[in-house]
């Protein structure tokens, strides 16, 4: 699915049906993100309440997505000052439902795609400092563009997120040696991967 989603969140024609615990989180929220970092558009959020394969849906009453590391510390401070849940989504293309919320509805989604940026690059240290919402695609490009491959493949890589990958430390990404895992193109994948099992 693509990332966008429509910015905006009208507090007042979302009211209905909100608990008044509900209604001020909005209010409070809106005021931290601003009008491109909430939505409680149903049609915005229709997207992404199923699962890529459709085998998991659920309901949340708004769609968070904070443009920074500060945003998103002080949303999860006021989520957790009114007892709000909080469902993390990257692409939406897990396996297990995880990033589908419940059936209940009192849930936000949170999403991290706006903090897209690649902040910085090194070639010479083999390193790349990402910001979770970069694309996996994204990071692979810039890798190419320094004559670098960065090892971690998935099927769907334009759908693949850097968060993602080491959340469910897939092939050689773990927090301690995804900085370590370039390769010059001199070098094989799974050279990369063994050495990741061993840092």
């Amino acid at each position: 699915m693509a990332g966008a989603f429509t910015p905006s969140c009208d507090i007042e024609a979302t009211m209905t049906g909100l608990t008044e615990t509900q209604s001020a989180f909005l209010k409070e929220a809106a005021e931290l993100l601003g009008t491109r970092g909430l939505t409680c558009d149903p049609d915005a959020l229709s997207p992404w309440l199923t699962d890529w394969r459709g085998r998991y849906s659920g309901r949340a009453f708004a769609l968070a997505a904070p443009a920074s590391t500060a945003e998103v510390a002080q949303l999860v401070k006021l989520c957790a000052r009114y007892a709000i849940p909080i469902v993390p989504q990257g692409g939406n293309s897990g396996m297990a439902g995880g990033a589908t919320p419940d059936a209940s509805g009192t849930a936000i989604l949170l999403s991290l795609r706006r903090m897209n940026t690649i902040r910085s690059f090194d070639a010479g240290a083999g390193q790349c400092i990402c910001e979770a919402g970069v694309i996996l695609q994204t990071l692979h490009e810039a890798a190419e563009e320094a004559d670098m491959r960065f090892p971690a493949r998935v099927r769907r890589r334009s759908a693949g997120w850097f968060r993602q990958m080491l959340a469910a430390r897939r092939s050689c990404a773990t927090e301690r040696c995804a900085r370590r895992c370039w390769e010059s193109r001199r070098c094989s994948p799974m050279a990369a991967c063994s050495m990741a099992s061993r840092c």
